[in-house]
């Protein structure tokens, strides 16, 4: 990928690698990256597609932005918020973000990647009122209570 941050962690790995003799391997599993576009576009992890071709069983949900508080008080109402789950443990392996400011989530989307948190992780989070990031932990609770 070509991202500047992505060439910032590639240099990461080399320094340490260079200095502790090839201990550590780029993992572009936990990449993220954001479209600036109108709206931006934001993606950590798998899309549905990947997954499914990895042999993921999966589900989704979908939270929209029309709903959010924080989304309504900044007068951009358009957005949504997608996870892409792994049925077989909760684990969160798929985040996808369409609004304006989505690049301002996408710090939040790649620590769930990068941790492996699952949808409980997520849910059990506090997330302040009114946010745009707090449109994570309702989709995770949304998520839960319907499996």
């Amino acid at each position: 990928p070509k991202f500047a941050h992505t060439a910032t962690y590639e240099a990461h790995i080399a320094s340490a690698n260079i200095s502790a003799g090839n201990n550590q391997k780029v993992d572009f599993s936990k990449n993220t990256w954001v479209l600036f576009s109108e709206p931006e576009i934001v993606a950590a992890g798998f899309t549905e597609a990947q997954a499914v071709q990895e042999g993921y069983d999966i589900i989704t949900g979908v939270y929209d932005y029309k709903i959010d508080a924080a989304a309504q008080v900044m007068n951009s109402p358009f957005g949504y918020l997608k996870y892409v789950v792994n049925k077989k443990n909760s684990e969160i392996i798929g985040v996808h973000i369409c609004m304006n400011n989505a690049s301002s989530l996408a710090g939040e989307a790649s620590l769930i990647i990068a941790n492996r948190l699952i949808l409980k992780n997520v849910a059990e989070t506090i997330h302040p009122h009114p946010t745009l990031t707090e449109a994570f932990g309702i989709l995770a609770q949304k998520m839960l209570s319907k499996s």
